[in-house]
């Protein structure tokens, strides 16, 4: 039998398991004994001091994931699984702890990366083609990225190289910091974790990210389903939810003109169940970048801000026959475009193709339902993004009217 494991503080560690902080955290032994039914293939900490707890970290083969969880749980101590749920939710908001005592064996503690067991049915979905990619150097530095990364980041090239740090969500920097470290001795890393674009709002996305001869490579996705918990910074009501109330919030959009905002804000809101506003703001964010959610006052309604600043005067801005102009049908399917609107999106063709294809990697999802709304509200006055031919991200207001089976939408460049 191999000799026990190191204590590290309140964690044991095996150094065959965790070969990549052997030689990072220094290690101590503990005198007092550890019960024989411990399982020394998993870290173990305790909660009270006759209390060992068996820590297995779901997907295990996250090496990445299972060493930062490793570390937190090595440097400090939780009473509860919601405590650490709680503290990983700062990075993975996707992460939960469930206690799965089983009769006979001391408590083990489920670390969920996401939540839950997830089959990987798509396969990898980080080679898709399209999708935002970037590169961090050993220094920590962005060096690197295409034209839609920098666009969901709120960057352009000529802001590269930039500290990465300064990409991080409010309260996750230590955090940040270990994983990258982590990731850069090795480590391949797949998760949801929240950022900051520069000017805009903190987004959740899944990340890969891994090293090779240029440092981090790293690959992303606008996430969904996810709930938050971000440090230092006010988004409605944190950890309160309707769920459980019998009475689902009301929400009050702006800009009011903007039925479609309205009508999906309140669909997406009775689709997350138990929801918060923080996790009706991120899921908004998919389509609708700017959004801030607030809860005005104890149980009242919900104030949904599409974006910053007062609410636009209803003039026919659309009528401008040089304005980029598509019909499509409920498909999606696109009939007609006009030479402005192929400028615009720098597509030579958009006849023939569907809007699926040309929005944000990981919102196609949301284009059906968005076109179901306007179908059936006959006329809309909206605000979306979405990539160019290019990669650049352009931001326009839209008018689409409803004639039968088919839209027409007017753009305005923001």
């Amino acid at each position: 039998m191999s000799p026990p494991p190191d204590v590290i503080g309140t964690l044991l560690v095996g150094p065959e398991l965790f070969p990549a902080l052997s030689s990072d955290v220094p290690a101590r032994r503990d005198a007092r004994s550890i019960e024989a039914r411990t399982n020394r293939t998993w870290p173990v900490f305790r909660v009270r001091e006759t209390q060992p707890v068996t820590i297995r970290t779901i997907p295990s083969n996250d090496g990445a994931f299972v060493a930062l969880v490793d570390r937190i749980t090595g440097d400090e101590s939780f009473a509860s699984p919601e405590a650490l749920t709680r503290r990983l939710r700062r990075l993975f908001p996707r992460a939960l702890v469930r206690d799965r005592a089983l009769s006979g064996e001391g408590p083990v503690w489920y670390v969920y990366r996401d939540g839950s067991w997830r089959p990987d049915v798509n396969g990898p979905w980080w080679t898709q083609a399209g999708l935002p990619r970037l590169v961090v150097d050993d220094g920590g530095r962005l060096v690197d990225a295409n034209h839609l990364a920098l666009g969901l980041l709120g960057l352009t090239g000529d802001d590269l190289p930039i500290a990465a740090v300064e990409l991080v969500a409010p309260g996750t920097l230590p955090d940040a910091t270990a994983l990258f470290g982590i990731v850069r001795r090795g480590h391949e890393l797949n998760a949801t974790v929240l950022l900051a674009p520069r000017g805009g709002e903190v987004i959740a996305v899944d990340l890969r990210a891994q090293r090779d001869g240029r440092g981090v490579v790293g690959v992303f996705r606008l996430a969904s389903d996810v709930d938050v918990q971000v440090v230092g910074e006010t988004v409605g009501a944190a950890g309160i939810s309707w769920h459980g109330r019998g009475k689902v919030p009301t929400l009050e959009t702006h800009p009011v003109e903007d039925v479609v905002f309205r009508q999906y804000a309140s669909e997406l809101l009775a689709s997350l169940g138990d929801a918060t506003p923080e996790r009706l703001e991120l899921a908004l964010r998919r389509l609708y970048p700017h959004t801030r959610v607030r809860r005005i006052d104890g149980d009242g309604p919900w104030q949904v801000i599409r974006e910053a600043g007062p609410d636009e005067a209803s003039v026919h801005w659309w009528r401008d026959e040089s304005l980029p102009r598509i019909r499509y049908d409920m498909r999606g399917l696109i009939l007609e475009a006009n030479a402005p609107a192929s400028r615009f999106l720098g597509r030579d063709e958009l006849v023939g193709h569907h809007w699926q294809e040309f929005v944000t990697p990981n919102a196609t999802d949301d284009v059906g339902p968005v076109l179901e709304i306007i179908r059936r509200t006959g006329v809309a006055i909206s605000r979306f993004r979405m990539p160019t031919g290019d990669g650049d991200l352009v931001e326009f207001d839209s008018y689409t009217t409803a004639d039968g089976d088919t839209l027409t939408t007017v753009m305005r460049p923001v």
